[in-house]
């Protein structure tokens, strides 16, 4: 933003290659921009279409029950494991979210906007249900990922174990601390109720281990990446570069009301600085 006049990266296009030329920010983030869009012509028709022969149902396959876990109902899972789990691909939705990601950051946020807001309405069926929506409190006690909302994530099949050196330990401990209080404006958040766990006078998160609950087991391995919320955040910035401070907050708003928040907390802090 402040200096674009210098080359900083290289971003390679060519196979093999031992060296690319350096390019400024505003190169790059247009060849990443470019590449996304192709990406995502690519990758749609298996998200989202039905098979010509009617065989297959490609837009279940990003439902969550198909999406992260290993659900066989109805015969309309993939029958090629390779389009199965389409949460730990790069899917067309997270193609879609990434693409808002970068028009942010690159300042674009009227294009940002729109690239979020596919994905808030993106919708699977006739009953126009959405591929993302939050995670209720009642679903968090037994998915402490919060599926329903992540669009994409890497895997670590290592990760609970990995993990558990640390949650057993006292240092744990002091990654929240006692004092947990600026983390939370609401009682009712089920970040703090469901996926906090008080040891003594310490809390510890809960992400990183075992809930109980169907589908628990298969979730343990996931690290999100992107989030609904984050799409709720931009069309949210994009509202109050617009000078649109009530929608600002309504985006802001629904964020808390999917995570079980108090309504209401944010009249009044979202105003006109100009």
């Amino acid at each position: 933003v402040k200096n674009d006049t210098r080359n900083w990266i290289p971003y390679y296009e060519q196979f093999p290659s031992t060296g690319e030329a350096y390019l400024p920010v505003s190169e790059v983030l247009k060849r990443v921009i470019r590449d996304l869009t192709r990406a995502y012509t690519l990758v749609e028709p298996f998200d989202t279409y039905r098979s010509v022969d009617g065989s297959e149902d490609h837009y279940l396959w990003m439902q969550p029950n198909y999406r992260f876990y290993a659900n066989t109902g109805y015969g309309l899972a993939p029958k090629d494991p390779f389009y199965a789990y389409r949460g730990y691909r790069m899917n067309m939705a997270a193609i879609t979210a990434l693409l808002a990601r970068v028009y942010s950051y690159a300042g674009e946020n009227a294009l940002a906007a729109v690239e979020a807001q596919k994905i808030v309405d993106m919708v699977y069926d006739v009953w126009e249900t959405k591929f993302f929506d939050f995670t209720t409190a009642g679903d968090v006690a037994g998915d402490y990922k919060m599926c329903k909302d992540l669009i994409f994530a890497l895997s670590d099949v290592n990760l609970i174990k990995n993990y558990e050196t640390y949650a057993s330990s006292s240092t744990m401990k002091f990654v929240m601390g006692w004092d947990y209080s600026s983390l939370y404006d609401s009682e009712s958040d089920y970040r703090k109720t469901v996926l906090l766990s008080k040891d003594g006078y310490y809390y510890k998160p809960r992400r990183y281990t075992t809930p109980s609950g169907s589908g628990s087991s298969e979730t343990l391995d996931i690290l999100p990446v992107i989030r609904l919320s984050e799409m709720y955040y931009i069309l949210a910035e994009n509202y109050a570069e617009q000078g649109d401070y009530t929608n600002a907050t309504a985006m802001l708003e629904a964020v808390r009301k999917g995570r079980n928040c108090g309504a209401n907390m944010l009249e009044g802090l979202i105003t006109d600085h100009e």
